[in-house]
């Protein structure tokens, strides 16, 4: 039986969530988007 995904939160400092809001505002894109297509 595939294992259901699960979700945990992570912390990020202030100054990288910044970055990443600003990129994904360029792209028109989520924050967590931005964030998972940087781990994949």
């Amino acid at each position: 039986m595939p294992q259901a995904l699960t979700s945990e939160p992570i912390t990020i400092r202030t100054a990288k969530v910044a970055e990443i809001d600003a990129l994904a505002q360029a792209m028109d894109r989520t924050r967590n988007y931005i964030v998972n297509q940087a781990i994949e």
